[in-house]
């Protein structure tokens, strides 16, 4: 069987892709916590926006400090480093991290799900929550990307 991807003079084009990729779940992941996540609406007034870096803020100026904590953990720095891991291929600790990743998007659906039962708040999702869900969408990708290589070289040592 060929390979999907040839290696030139000791460049993997394979390599180029993956860190390509990493590149732009990074720049995806950036976008998604910088810009609009949530937006609501109070008795079909009064509008709000919302974005992870704003919410970090508010928690800590409000001193909901275990608040503040989480989203800093689970949400910014286990994600970003488990993009800079990669990078650098170390891959168990990327699996450890890839558990706990990306769970802000699973809490704006339940408070988008939470607002739309309310009759008094209404919640839609921002642009930043489609650049979450891209970054998620190419770290799946990679996953993808590599199970088919590594079966290739399964295949070809045989």
């Amino acid at each position: 069987m060929k390979s999907l991807f040839k290696s030139v003079k000791g460049f993997k084009f394979t390599d180029f892709v993956i860190k390509l990729l990493i590149l732009s779940e990074i720049s995806f992941f950036l976008l998604g916590i910088s810009s609009t996540l949530i937006i609501t609406k109070e008795f079909w007034i009064f509008s709000q926006s919302f974005s992870i870096l704003g919410a970090l803020e508010l928690f800590y100026k409000e001193k909901e400090f275990a608040l503040f904590l989480i989203i800093s953990i689970f949400g910014i720095s286990a994600p970003l480093l488990k993009m800079l891991l990669k990078i650098f291929n170390i891959n168990y600790m990327v699996a450890f991290l890839h558990r706990f990743t990306f769970l802000d998007i699973f809490l704006v659906t339940i408070l988008i799900y939470v607002a739309k039962s309310s009759s008094i708040i209404d919640a839609d999702v921002g642009v930043g929550f489609w650049y979450l869900l891209t970054a998620l969408g190419i770290s799946y990708l990679q996953i993808l990307l590599l199970f088919i290589i590594n079966k290739q070289e399964l295949n070809t040592s045989h």
